[in-house]
């Protein structure tokens, strides 16, 4: 019974009105599901791409900064006026003496530096340098920088003559008196880094004064 015609109106209104049915309510719910699933897909994406772009980025900085140290400091190599200031190539690194520019390692003096692997983990490697003024009385701690770090092996080797009348190879040690000619660093046994193979030329062999 209604007591006004208001009240009735508004029974009546609401009386008219639906709500939502189970079924209606499982549709949204599995609508708003697969978009929440499918807003994390993408998310994850976008952050796996930001991941690998910074990841080349690295290996692309690491490149350049041992290009960098091999094409001005290698390519200098001497020995000269140096007591036992040998070159001494291996498989997996070197050691040489170069002279640095003035404001380079407080440079100005020659300078002994050691390339070489050192291990991260079962697959991971990384190339370390350190550096020391070659005469010690001079003063001056070692020093060292991780310049790459890479699955796989860095392989060095080393050519005596750069001259196609001349009959020789490639060697995986150095052991003679001087310098090489030409050193060649390359990356061996990772998939997942290209390294381009990088030759140097050192400008001082076959000029050394032992």
């Amino acid at each position: 019974v209604c007591f006004s015609l208001r009240a009735c109106a508004g029974v009546s209104l609401l009386a008219r009105i639906k709500g939502f049915t189970l079924i209606e309510m499982v549709i949204a719910i599995t609508i708003l599901g697969i978009t929440m699933a499918l807003a994390y897909a993408a998310l994850h994406v976008a952050n796996r791409t930001i991941s690998s772009v910074a990841k080349v980025q690295s290996d692309v900085e690491a490149l350049r900064s041992t290009y960098f140290l091999l094409a001005r400091h290698l390519s200098q190599a001497s020995n000269r006026g140096l007591e036992n200031g040998r070159f001494q190539g291996r498989r997996n690194g070197l050691t040489f003496y170069s002279v640095v520019p003035m404001r380079a390692f407080g440079g100005g003096r020659a300078y002994r530096f050691r390339l070489y692997q050192q291990q991260v983990s079962d697959s991971v490697r990384q190339l370390v340098v350190t550096y020391s003024p070659a005469d010690t009385s001079l003063g001056g701690e070692q020093s060292s920088q991780v310049l790459a770090q890479f699955e796989g092996n860095l392989r060095f080797s080393y050519l005596a003559q750069a001259n196609e009348d001349v009959n020789e190879s490639w060697q995986d040690s150095w052991n003679r008196s001087g310098l090489p000619q030409l050193v060649k660093l390359q990356l061996v046994d990772d998939a997942a880094l290209f390294w381009p193979e990088q030759v140097v030329q050192l400008h001082y062999a076959g000029t050394q004064v032992e």
